[in-house]
């Protein structure tokens, strides 16, 4: 146990963690859904934070434009230092977070199950930059791919990966 690690800002009974990532430079990302009384400096809702490496918040690090319907099950982070966080209830999924925290707009994928927004559960950032993402849809930027699909760096489908999961 590290002693030297205290994350106040996740206070039991009031958060529920869904993903986490160990960075690079020692610092961790944590999704989930938060409650402002009992985490100081944090909104209410579902959010993704960045932690220093004693559980201390960054607050360099503001991804309120997180939409507040979103569930986050995933994340991902890049040599870049942007973030990744896809899951469910809302429509560009993932999104990609520039280093402060807020929203690339450069990067935007579709991801639909029919004609509403599919759900990604888990993702995998290749060397390479593209991204690797499951879940339940069957078309990500109007081109069919069911449950597994690879995303090129700049949020295009990579046109050359086609998985047969459901054969």
């Amino acid at each position: 146990l590290d002693l030297g690690f205290n994350a106040d800002v996740l206070s039991p009974g009031r958060l529920a963690v869904r993903s986490l990532v160990a960075m690079e430079n020692d610092e961790i990302l944590v999704a989930g859904s938060f409650a402002a009384d009992f985490s100081p400096g944090v909104s209410s809702g579902p959010k993704v934070v960045r932690l220093r490496f004693d559980g201390a918040l960054e607050t360099s690090f503001d991804c309120s434009a997180l939409p507040a319907t979103a569930w986050i099950e995933t994340l991902a982070d890049d040599q870049d230092g942007r973030v990744f966080a896809a899951g469910v209830a809302w429509t560009n999924n993932p999104l990609r977070f520039n280093r402060d925290g807020s929203l690339d707009p450069a990067f935007h994928p579709m991801v639909l199950a029919g004609q509403i927004p599919g759900f990604i559960r888990a993702m995998a950032l290749q060397p390479d930059g593209r991204l690797l993402i499951a879940g339940g849809f069957d078309r990500v930027n109007g081109a069919q791919r069911q449950f597994l699909a690879r995303l090129n760096s700049d949020g295009t489908t990579d046109e050359g990966f086609f998985a047969r999961v459901n054969d």
